[in-house]
């Protein structure tokens, strides 16, 4: 009966310290794993940042550059040549790839020009066939000088409003062009090449990039794009790494319990041939001082 007590006081007494050691090695790798995701997704939120600031100039750019080209200032009488208008004014400009609408106003704010989405370019069009929600001119242009630019929310859910005046050659807006930026074609772009899942929401809580999806799971980062009046992040799940340190922990328990039981076993078999000598020991010293 002391055999199974004995050996299950010295499996204690060595499986604690070694459970112990394989607790702090599960926790330190889950640690590590939130660490090393923390970095990632972190890092993948900076890219997207410098992704969508890259798109929003180059979109800056190309609504510049188009204010002073010959199909934007052709319509409003602003080349030096008059003959070559008529080649100009027919053939709408090519519109830039996040862009979801384009539109050319004169001086009396009539749109010479526009076009939204996928539709057809639509030139010249009477006051009846507009469509309603041709975006219009930010009122500042009006009074503004040279080649600048104008950003503000657009009236369509998910967009950035461009207006540039287009100078003639004082410097005065002889008209103005006015670009819509689709924000999700812009987070769709920004966001190629990243490993993360990504989420864009609008201040009221709606989506702007994807349009559909599950929420985010997993370590997530947050940013808000003050300019676009939106609310990213960028999320990692976890699972994939953690499941591997669940793996390693349990295969740590298993081999704690197991030395352990080891341990016991020689502790306790060394323990009783100790005493078993002792004992013979003690006899011999007994049988001789009976004589």
């Amino acid at each position: 009966m002391t055999r199974p007590k004995s050996f299950l006081t010295y499996f204690i007494l060595c499986a604690i310290p070694l459970l112990l050691l394989a607790g702090i090695n599960y926790w330190n790798g889950l640690r590590t794993v939130d660490s090393t995701l923390r970095a990632v997704v972190q890092k993948d939120l900076n890219s997207l940042n410098v992704g969508v600031d890259e798109v929003l100039q180059d979109s800056e750019r190309y609504m510049r550059r188009l204010a002073l080209a010959p199909k934007v200032q052709g319509p409003l009488g602003l080349l030096a040549n008059p003959d070559i208008i008529a080649d100009y004014f027919p053939r709408p400009v090519d519109l830039a790839p996040h862009f979801q609408g384009l539109a050319l106003f004169d001086r009396d704010r009539h749109p010479l020009w526009f076009r939204q989405r996928d539709s057809d370019w639509i030139i010249n069009a009477t006051r009846s066939s507009r469509p309603d929600n041709i975006p219009q001119p930010d009122p500042r242009v009006w009074t503004m000088q040279g080649n600048d630019l104008i950003d503000r929310p657009g009236n369509a859910r998910a967009t950035l409003e461009y207006t540039s005046p287009v100078p003639d050659k004082n410097g005065t807006p002889a008209g103005a062009l006015v670009g819509v930026l689709d924000l999700e074609a812009v987070f769709a772009s920004a966001s190629r090449g990243l490993g993360s899942t990504i989420l864009v929401l609008d201040r009221s809580g709606q989506r702007v990039y994807p349009s559909r999806g599950e929420p985010l799971q997993g370590l997530t980062a947050h940013s808000p794009i003050p300019k676009l009046n939106v609310d990213v992040s960028v999320a990692r799940d976890r699972s994939s790494l953690t499941s591997q340190v669940h793996r390693w922990g349990i295969v740590g328990l298993v081999l704690a319990v197991l030395f352990a039981a080891a341990a016991a076993y020689l502790l306790e078999h060394h323990v009783q041939r100790r005493t078993s000598g002792i004992a013979r020991v003690t006899e011999d010293v007994s049988a001789i001082a009976k004589g």
